[in-house]
Parts: structure tokens; C-alpha cells; sequence
């Protein structure tokens, strides 16, 4: 079988299928199977060439995702990681996320403000991956090639929700602040797709 096997491979053949070889050769499959691994150990016959994976790095998110799906994916994550850090956080959590809401301009839109506000949230959940995640995604959202994707900011700055999402946490309601939340980013995915809102990010 192996002799058979190296002639075909020494005049350049390229060996079928197993199925097939085993009808040619009139052989049981396993012991094609153990012929074709016996030339590879031996260096005769070359290993498969698998595919490589696709590397789905950030400069690859960030080109590839469009602000409507990064708010809908942020939708789907953060409400929950509220409706936790209101039960999870510590009150040094909490304190920090009401100081980073009474640090912003109520006018005026500050991005870097925004992210902390989110990532403190996340970490007062006291879910690690989650964190990460909200982390990762608040990293697409500062990215140049992501914001000139984005529609113009207005006047609106979603200052009030953040405002009652801080009040909920340090009353510990979770379902309220979980509620606001999804008020708050629902008008962010509108906003990202260029629909009129009261409030945006």
C-alpha cells in the first residue's frame, strides 16, 4: 500500500480522497488512512495546508463596524451590566461614577468623560468580561477612522439620562437605572443611524 502510494506521489500525482483510494487500491479505508500518515512521518508526502484563521484585530473592527452596530451590540450588554452594578457595586464604585457625571458639561459632549462613565459602570458590576468587553467597545467608539463615520453631534448630550442613571445606582434600583439605560443607548442608535432624537451621546 505504502509502495503504491509513493509511485502515485513520485510521478505527481495528486492522491484523491481517501474514499476514493481505497476503491482504486481495492483497500479498507483505515489502512489507507495509516499508509498516507506513514508517508507524511517520513517526509515523502506533505502535511494538508490548512487555512490561517482571519485576524480580526481592532483596526479591523474599527473599519468593518459601523456605528448603528456598535450601539446595538452596546445595547445589548450594558443595560444588564447597569441593573448589576446597582446591586454589585460598592459604594466607592458608586461614588466614582456619580463624580465622573458631576465632572461633565451638561451642554457640551466630552467623549473621554462618556467612555469613563460607561467603563465604571462595567467594572462596578464586578463582571470581569463584561468589562472587558464594555472596555473593547468603548475603545471603537474614540478611534478617528470610527468617529467620521458618525453623524454630526447636536446640542444634546444624554447628560440627563447618565443623571438618572446615577441616582437609581445610589438608591439601589437596578431595574430603574437598567430602564434609563436602554433609554439612553436606544437614542444613541437612533442618533448613529441619522434620526431625530431628544437626546444623543
Amino acid at each position: 500500500m505504502v509502495v503504491a502510494l509513493q509511485k502515485m506521489v513520485a510521478e505527481g500525482a495528486r492522491l484523491p480522497a481517501e474514499r476514493r483510494l481505497s476503491e482504486t487500491l481495492g483497500a479498507n479505508r483505515y489502512v489507507v488512512r495509516q499508509a498516507i500518515q506513514s508517508l507524511r512521518d517520513e517526509g515523502v508526502l506533505a502535511l494538508p495546508r490548512r487555512p490561517r484563521p482571519a485576524v480580526w484585530r481592532h483596526d479591523h473592527v474599527v473599519q468593518n463596524t459601523s456605528p448603528p452596530e456598535l450601539w446595538e451590540m452596546r445595547l445589548a450588554i450594558e443595560p444588564r451590566l447597569v441593573w448589576l452594578a446597582g446591586l454589585n457595586g460598592t459604594p466607592g464604585e458608586l461614588a466614582q461614577i456619580r463624580e465622573l457625571h458631576e465632572a461633565a458639561d451638561p451642554d457640551r459632549f466630552e467623549r473621554d468623560l462618556d467612555v469613563a462613565f460607561h467603563r465604571a459602570i462595567a467594572a462596578a458590576s464586578h463582571n470581569r468580561l463584561a468589562a472587558y468587553l464594555v472596555g473593547r467597545l468603548t475603545e471603537i467608539t474614540l478611534d478617528p477612522g470610527f468617529l467620521i463615520r458618525q453623524p454630526p453631534l447636536t446640542r444634546e448630550t444624554g447628560h440627563r439620562h447618565h443623571g438618572d442613571i446615577v441616582t437609581a445606582l445610589l438608591k439601589r434600583q437596578p431595574a430603574v437605572a437598567e430602564k434609563v439605560m436602554i433609554t439612553h443607548l436606544r437614542a444613541i442608535s437612533m442618533w448613529a443611524r441619522g434620526l431625530n432624537v431628544t437626546e444623543k451621546p
